[in-house]
């Protein structure tokens, strides 16, 4: 049955690819770590290495907030007591925003997905345009590596820019006040050590059946990152393993 069941969807997907023509050479880069692991930053540098948009689940929260929609307004709760959305309107906000013109080419998708059944969506409204997860780069870095990433973050308080900095790696060019907008910058509660080392054992105890969902598939790559390698050695790394199974 998986036999014919992979046949069917190869063979849909050639068709696919006729019929979203537009799509057809759309490379989608999926990137996965903890709290505190890099992703943003990892991100931002592919984007421009490999000229492909990052779509992230916050920033499809905070739109559909913003917007004042009936879904904006029922998911604003949550989002702001920070609990989980449904898996079921996360992917509904994926799949608008990928069918956008803007993502004809790919993307990169930091921290989508996060759960099995959203891997599973993400895969089928892939295959509907005849695209794929190219290759899924899961970056892991120590527990005090991260609490000395973190205990140094500082997040602008517009919400609307929401840009982060680190004093040590990434500081801003006027000590507590953003590049961006020029409002002022805070430290995140969750933030603080005890709050990252639980944050860590609960990543560590629910991430599992999400990786084994890529190893299966044979599209999962680790990337090792410790504060002793520089951003850039850390993007190459991610590049050569993009580039070296595509």
């Amino acid at each position: 049955m998986d036999t014919l069941s992979n046949l069917l969807r190869e063979i849909w997907m050639r068709l696919a690819r006729i019929v979203f023509f537009n799509r057809s050479q759309a490379r989608f880069v999926v990137i996965l770590g903890g709290p505190g692991f890099g992703k943003d930053t990892i991100a931002e540098r592919l984007k421009e290495r490999l000229g492909l948009p990052v779509l992230t689940t916050g920033s499809l929260l905070r739109a559909a907030i913003a917007s004042g929609s009936a879904l904006g307004q029922e998911i604003a709760p949550l989002v702001n007591s920070g609990k989980f959305v449904d898996d079921t309107v996360i992917m509904r906000l994926v799949r608008e925003e990928l069918a956008k013109p803007e993502y004809s080419h790919g993307a990169i998708l930091n921290g989508i997905p996060r759960t099995v059944n959203q891997a599973n969506a993400l895969r089928s409204q892939l295959t509907w345009w005849g695209n794929k997860v190219n290759r899924v780069v899961m970056l892991e870095v120590e527990a005090e590596d991260v609490l000395e990433r973190l205990s140094l973050r500082r997040i602008c308080l517009n919400k609307s820019c929401n840009k982060t900095y680190h004093l040590k790696f990434a500081p801003p060019m006027q000590e507590g006040v953003c590049d961006s907008c020029k409002c002022a910058l805070h430290t995140r509660q969750d933030d603080d050590p005890d709050v990252v080392r639980e944050r860590l054992r609960v990543y560590g105890e629910t991430f599992g059946p999400l990786r084994k969902f890529y190893e299966q598939s044979s599209l999962l790559t680790r990337v090792k990152s410790d504060n002793k390698k520089s951003v850039e050695e850390v993007v190459k790394d991610v590049i050569f393993t993009i580039e070296q199974f595509d």
